[in-house]
């Protein structure tokens, strides 16, 4: 199995390598990253982490700090490629020991495409809120003016709002491509990684238990290995429950109810969830739109609400599926509230629009209350 796994490792199309903290030098490394880097296998030995990770420059040792007092370290950084370009990557990496040694273990993931496709995007759309802007102020100073130019006004309002719309079909097509992606990276971890990694235990725990403690460090040793497969399978665990929580499966109040408790128990602030609605049956869409809003407001809570109570309640009234997210936190300031634009609050907006819903805030200096209503 092991076998199995490190020829898993070296033709994964994931960047994969290894190095030594206290020289700096890349051990090993797999096909993906050679081929990324350039270099020659044979020449491997002799090449610094520090040669490819511009960012490693006198960080090698605080790197190496973090990776031993943590377990494990994610972080993005650009690595140097074949003929001097650089490309962003985001690096997950975790210490072992091999024949006495320390040693870092490092997953990279390329992702200047992701961010090249973020910043177009990003880019359009200040680009289109400057040109709404200019296209209003150039408006109203027109309308000032002449009021023979109303029939203009109303030609460039509808233009506006087929702007508008064009806008929110992108946001809606990015998010579901997005959730698409969650659910196939997830599927993927579980079926490959995960089993890969429990039948690796399974056979380590096999050898454990046949050895008949006749050599101590051996045992010592086959009961580490064993801490750190426990170790990898509930990180697996964890990242596949951040890309698509299982729970979904089971049912959108079952899922609530499960992210209400969770949040409570990682954050200790009470959370109550209260529902009429039992099996509530809705299609994956809907369940995963209302499981994330529900993320987002319980982390706006974390972040700013400085609550210890919160109180989630779901129902059904005049075809219509209500969910009311309420803290006794200090409420949120009215500036903050008018000018929900690119952040959390307005992402909730947006996924809630895409259902054709809507979405109400009520505060106070005794607390804030969310509150979310979307057809059925």
């Amino acid at each position: 199995m092991q076998k199995l796994l490190a020829e898993y490792i070296e033709n994964s199309p994931s960047i994969a390598y290894v190095v030594d903290p206290e020289s700096g030098m890349i051990v090993d490394a797999n096909v993906a990253a050679v081929k990324l880097w350039g270099v020659d296998p044979a020449k491997m030995s002799g090449i610094k982490l520090s040669d490819i990770e511009t960012s490693m420059q006198g960080q090698l040792e605080s790197y190496a700090g973090h990776v031993r007092d943590k377990g494990q370290f994610r972080y993005e950084t650009c690595h140097r490629i074949k003929g001097g370009e650089k490309r962003s990557v985001e690096v997950n990496s975790s210490g072992f020991v091999q024949d006495g040694r320390h040693l870092i273990f490092s997953i990279a993931h390329d992702v200047t495409g992701a961010e090249q496709m973020e910043s177009e995007l990003r880019r359009a759309y200040d680009n289109l809120e400057r040109a709404m802007d200019e296209r209003t102020a150039g408006l109203a100073m027109a309308n000032a003016r002449l009021n023979s130019e109303i029939a203009e006004r109303s030609q460039v309002q509808e233009a506006l709002q087929q702007s508008q719309e064009l806008l929110r079909e992108l946001v809606e097509h990015q998010e579901r491509i997005r959730e698409d992606e969650r659910k196939r990276i997830a599927r993927e971890i579980h079926d490959e990684l995960g089993q890969h990694l429990l039948v690796l235990r399974i056979d380590v725990s096999l050898l454990k238990n046949r050895k008949n403690n006749a050599h101590p460090m051996l045992e010592e040793r086959v009961d580490a290995i064993l801490q750190h497969i426990d170790s990898t399978m509930r990180s697996v665990r964890a990242i596949i429950n951040n890309l698509r929580p299982a729970v979904l499966d089971l049912g959108l109040t079952a899922s609530l109810e499960w992210q209400a408790k969770d949040f409570q128990s990682h954050n200790k602030i009470a959370c109550e969830f209260t529902s009429q609605e039992e099996n509530m049956e809705l299609d994956d869409d809907r369940a995963t739109v209302l499981f994330r809003v529900l993320q987002e407001a319980l982390t706006n809570v974390v972040r700013h609400a400085h609550a210890t109570e919160v109180k989630i309640d779901l129902d059904r009234r005049d075809g219509h599926l209500i969910m009311r997210v309420a803290d006794n936190g200090v409420g949120m300031p009215k500036v903050r509230n008018r000018k929900m634009k690119s952040y959390g609050l307005a992402g909730i907006r947006e996924r809630i629009g895409m259902l054709g819903g809507e979405f109400m805030i009520n505060t106070s200096s005794d607390g804030t209350s969310l509150t979310f209503s979307i057809p059925l």
